[in-house]
């Protein structure tokens, strides 16, 4: 029997979906779900690591790369 309990753990919404839910949340978390939301290159069934890959093609602020990790502690944390 295999104990696979990362995959448990995961959130059952896609975080790229989740993003899109914050765009009247202000602050870094609410800029980058904007962004994402007027982006129709944008993965909404991505992982965290594909929104990175987005986020890394697509925006060029320093503030980006915080706005991701905040957003990805508060989606593991809703989703909890």
């Amino acid at each position: 029997m295999t104990d696979d309990h990362e995959q448990d753990d995961a959130p059952a919404v896609a975080f790229g979906a989740w993003l899109l839910t914050q765009r009247d949340g202000g602050g870094f978390v609410g800029q980058l779900a904007n962004a994402a939301a007027i982006d129709r290159a944008f993965p909404i069934s991505a992982d965290v690591d594909a929104a990175r890959e987005w986020l890394q093609a697509n925006r060029t602020s320093g503030d980006d790369g915080e706005a991701a990790e905040d957003a990805e502690t508060k989606w593991i944390a809703e989703a909890g």
